[in-house]
């Protein structure tokens, strides 16, 4: 017969093997027990044997050139002038026809308001158009019947007056009509929100249902091709026409000049804030928009660097490499490397001056 403490401790031990089974489950299932390990990019450490006739066009030389030294500063794109479009009157959203990152022409309807009152006011002003129109078309009449009596002799001059004065009255009532009618065919328009001019839908501020008063913004636009940098520099560094470095996701490395410096500076850092105008391709292909964050670098100094085309460059996941061609054969080896500009990278490590590499 078991003991006391035996049956107490059998459930104890029960839970524990159920428990270390299941972590076992839970470790194969995620990979990380009995898994085979690979690694991680398959690179020929041998080389692969190559002809003249395989380089032939296909080779670059690493090189070392002059670059200048950089002191990295934050900043940000912004649209130049973006149109808020806003509502002139009080009525309730009917629809909403744009999205963000919508492209529009110039005139396109961005936003449909209720306009029935305004349609309602515009038909009593034709209506009233067709009663002055009626009552001027009956003075004119009158006032030619009397023209003819008073050449006559045959009618008094006060009411050859009365008539004359019947007829301008009328035709002032017309002209007030139309001018009504002008009006409430505005006010209709009003209702009917369009692009002011041809670009992409910044925000989309309103939503069916909404009601959309005097003032309030609607839908925002920008122009892609009128985009700028908006960046912090030290106040030396802020003249216009200096260079600024730009270093944005898409861009890569350009040198731009200042084209606007504001003129009160940051009371914490003492920097100045600069506007630097991008050229219309970089919006326009889509290489950045609003609200893009990057960096402008300010020259300090010069150095030296290593360069090769941005196509001799390999980016498997987040492996960098080039093939190094050496005494006939193709090897491997990994590197790492930023943006240098149009087509062309820095190599950090991994390669030498003189090295030759392949390029696609």
């Amino acid at each position: 017969m078991a003991s006391p403490n035996l049956r107490r401790a059998a459930p104890f031990a029960l839970y524990g093997g159920l428990f270390v089974a299941l972590v076992l489950v839970l470790l194969r299932f995620q990979g990380l027990l009995g898994r085979a390990e690979h690694d991680l990019v398959d690179v020929a450490t041998a080389g692969v044997p190559v002809t003249a006739a395989d380089l032939a066009g296909r080779t670059a030389v690493v090189r070392r050139e002059g670059a200048p030294e950089l002191h990295q500063h934050p900043a940000r794109v912004e649209a130049i002038d973006p149109a808020r479009v806003a509502a002139r009157v009080m009525a309730v959203v009917e629809d909403v026809l744009v999205r963000e990152g919508d492209e529009v022409a110039a005139g396109a309807l961005l936003v449909r308001l209720d306009d029935t009152d305004a349609a309602a006011r515009r038909a009593q002003a034709a209506a009233a158009i067709e009663g002055a129109t009626a009552r001027l078309t009956a003075a004119q009449l009158a006032f030619e019947r009397a023209e003819k009596l008073n050449n006559a002799g045959n009618l008094t001059a006060q009411a050859f007056e009365g008539a004359r004065a019947e007829r301008d009255a009328a035709r002032s009532q017309e002209l007030a009509a139309q001018e009504a009618l002008a009006e409430a065919e505005a006010a209709v328009g009003w209702h009917h929100i369009t692009a002011p001019f041809a670009g992409r839908v910044l925000s989309r501020d309103v939503e069916r249902g909404d009601l959309a008063q005097p003032g309030r913004v609607l839908v925002s636009l920008y122009r892609p091709d009128a985009l700028r940098v908006v960046a912090g520099v030290p106040e030396r560094h802020a003249r216009a026409g200096a260079p600024l470095w730009l270093d944005f996701d898409g861009l890569g490395s350009e040198a731009l000049p200042v084209t606007r410096t504001l003129p009160s500076s940051d009371g914490a850092t003492g920097n100045v804030t600069v506007h630097v105008d991008l050229p219309a391709r970089v919006g326009a292909e889509g290489l950045l928009r609003p609200g893009s964050l990057g960096r402008v670098g300010v020259e300090v100094g010069a150095r030296s660097r290593l360069v090769v085309p941005a196509g001799a460059i390999e980016r498997i996941g987040q492996v960098e490499r080039a093939w190094l061609v050496r005494e006939g054969h193709a090897t491997a080896v990994n590197v790492r490397t930023v943006a240098a500009g149009v087509d062309l990278v820095e190599v950090l490590a991994g390669l030498t001056e003189g090295d030759t590499v392949l390029v696609r």
